[in-house]
Order: C-alpha cells, then structure tokens, then sequence
C-alpha cells in the first residue's frame, strides 16, 4: 500500500489524497461502506455500492468468526471476490467488540458519553460478556454461547484468510466514563498488543497481495494518554493509523479535542482512518483536522429503519464549510452549534409523509417519493429498506465528493 497527498491547504490540517492499493485506488478524504457480514445491510449489492460512489468496503472481524464464515471466504478467493466487490477492502480487528461485549456493558454507556441537564454521565450498566487478559479476550458468542477467544495472533490470522488490502491491530479500547488508571492500563495493553500484531503479521494474504496493518490510537479522553499512544503507535512504523476509543462530549459542539492531542504525533506521509465515525459534522470537522477515511454503520443503519438523509434546497454547504473552516483556522474549539441547514434527516415512517409526492432527491428523476417510502415501510417491504439505504449511501458519498472538491480548491 502506498500514500500519496496530492494537496494540503496551507491554513488547515485537511489533505486530498490517494491510498494504493493492490486492488485499486482510494481517493481521499472519504467514507468506508460497512459490509459487517460481507454485505452492506439494506440488500444493497457491492453493484449498488460502487454506483453510490463506494470506493472500499469494511467487514468485521468479529461477526465473520463467530459465524465461522472465515475458511470460506479464503476458499472463495478472499473477500473482494467472495463478495462481488471490485475493488479495495478493509477488515476491522475486533478490538471494538472486545469494547462492545466488555466494558460498554459493565459501564453502560457508548464510545461517546452522553450527558443530561445536570452534566451528568447517562448510563445503563449491564453484566459484562466479555474477559480482559494478557492473552486476549474470552467471550461466548451471542449466537449460540460457545466459549471463544481472540487474541492478537488470531485476530492477525483471521483477518488474513479473509484477505483485505487494509487490516487493524487487535486493541482494547475503553469507556469514556473508565478512571484513568484504568484507561491507562488498556492503552498499554494496545500498545503491546500492537507489538505481537506485527510479529505475527505475514503481510500476504492466501491470494499474494500485500496487507498494510494499521495500528490503532488508544487513552479516551485523557489529553496525557492519547498523546503517549499516539507517539507510541507512531514509533513502530504502521503503514497507516487508525483512531479508536471513546470520547467526552457534553454538548455536540464540543467535537473531538482528542485529534488535536493525535494528529501532531502521527506522520503527515500516511492514512488516518477514524475508526467508528459517522456524523455528518464529525466527519466535516475530522476532515478539517487531519483524518483521511472513516466508517460506520449510520447510512444503513437509519436507511433500514426508516430515517433518511437529505440536502436542504435552502441550505448552502459551502457557508457551513467556511464557518467550519473560520472556526478551526483561530485554533480555537467550536464553542456553539453551527446550524446544520444544508441537510436534514427524515423519518419517512412518519404519518405527515404519508400524502407528500415530493422526490426525495429532486435531481433524479428515478429517486422515489416521501409517499411512496412511507407505504413501502408501512407495508413492511423490503424494497423500503432498500431505497432508503441506497439514499443515504449516496448522501454520504456526495458529501465525501464535495469535501474532497473544497479541499482541491484550496
């Protein structure tokens, strides 16, 4: 894999870029498809994908070993072809199940905490599914309660025979609310971790492409850790980076300090991929501060359960990118909410869309109507979950197109 940079604005940490893979090239900033299953979710094809302008496509680690899938995919050419994707592939570590069934359950709370009116942590413990070692991880897989492991060299082995151009070190993220003792405990542990994850790393997969591995950011919310890990992940020379963890945010204005604590320790010469991130304003100010590609499950996610994305006729994205942009060039944190007038979110499952003709998208003559989600959704049809999904792909994919179209601008 290399990278290429292509134009950086002076004024900003934002670049335009290129990753080169053995399966083709990825333009940068942009936003990775997740095909958790080797299928993005919404019966969206790897067809639909690229025509919505999907460059590459991420599968979990986690979800294709518990359901055994592993052998298969190797023995179906890898996951590119297994899936019908032309084009590059990333696999996460499963590092943020390790999170999921572990310390999100015991602390109850997400990768970001959420506060009420009193500025006081939500949270909802549970009993945690998951246990921490040296070794690795232990758990029972939530389909049928066997007894599994995942350790640095099986998660390497793994994600090998599944045959992405893109893997990731296996890493223990944690909480946002976990003390910093604790925090600090897990990112040394990452940190080793990273260490065995490239001794084991072969860096060919089963089909003779080279894998680039990316080591991963730990250290929360804690100014002192993510710059120790930062540092640390830097020094042992990763092809690329990625940036988990969890995160403090007591009101949505308040974006991701944590990468202004990162981004000066990572080499400007390669990727940043912020693991998990899918707002429409964290990606448009993560761009600004230096990350190059990101992933999550929103687009499909709120695609299948009715929630759609669309541009504002009245909004202008350029006078937000500008606001944006104003904001972080004076170095300071972006102290209110900036109006997201430029787009909006829809729940066509909602009675007052039940008579509206308009197009959802009015550039495209083919793009359904708000009537006609709503009876797809009211009437349980797949067909809704589909269109709703392809939407907002191409929502995502758009937005991705213009960041990358300002940056060249300069």
């Amino acid at each position: 894999m290399k990278f290429k940079i292509l134009q950086k604005p002076s004024k900003v940490q934002a670049r335009l870029g290129k990753i080169i893979t053995p399966n083709g090239n990825i333009k940068t900033p942009t936003f990775v498809g997740v095909a958790t299953n080797a299928s993005l979710k919404g019966a969206v094809s790897s067809g639909d994908a690229r025509d919505a302008g999907a460059q590459v496509v991420l599968s979990n680690t986690y979800h294709l070993y518990v359901r055994d899938q592993v052998l298969a995919i190797k023995k179906g050419g890898g996951l590119a072809r297994f899936m019908g994707w032309n084009g590059p592939t990333m696999t996460d570590s499963g590092g943020y199940q390790v999170f999921s069934l572990g310390d999100r359950l015991k602390d109850g709370v997400g990768k970001f905490a959420n506060y009420d009116r009193a500025d006081k942590v939500i949270r909802k413990p549970r009993k945690a599914l998951m246990k921490i070692t040296e070794q690795g991880a232990e758990f029972r897989s939530h389909l049928n309660g066997m007894l599994m492991k995942l350790t640095p060299e099986s998660s390497m082995t793994i994600q090998e025979n599944i045959g992405a151009d893109i893997i990731f070190a296996f890493d223990h993220p944690t909480s946002p609310v976990a003390n910093i003792d604790y925090t600090r405990e897990a990112m040394e542990r990452t940190h080793r971790w990273a260490i065995r994850c490239l001794k084991k790393h072969s860096k060919k997969t089963g089909q003779g492409s080279e894998q680039a591995l990316f080591g991963i950011v730990q250290g929360g919310p804690h100014q002192e850790l993510r710059e120790k890990s930062a540092q640390f992940i830097a020094s042992l020379d990763f092809p690329g980076y990625g940036i988990g963890g969890s995160y403090h945010r007591i009101n949505k204005s308040d974006r991701f300090k944590e990468l202004d604590w990162i981004i000066p320790h990572l080499p400007n010469t390669k990727p940043r991929h912020f693991l998990g991130i899918g707002g429409i304003e964290d990606i448009i100010v993560a761009v600004f501060q230096g990350c190059d590609t990101f992933d999550c499950v929103m687009p499909t996610r709120e695609g299948r359960h009715g929630r759609i994305y669309v541009w504002n006729p009245k909004g202008d994205i350029e006078v937000y990118f500008n606001k944006q942009q104003k904001q972080l060039i004076s170095g300071k944190q972006i102290k209110k909410e900036i109006p997201s007038n430029f787009y909006s979110v829809a729940n066509v499952t909602n009675k007052k869309f039940r008579y509206n003709n308009n197009l959802i998208n009015p550039s495209d003559p083919q793009s359904p109507t708000y009537s006609y989600l709503y009876h797809l959704f009211r009437t349980n049809e797949m067909l809704g979950q589909r269109l709703a999904t392809l939407n907002n792909l191409n929502f995502y994919f758009s937005l991705m197109r213009q960041l990358r179209e300002f940056i060249k601008k300069n």
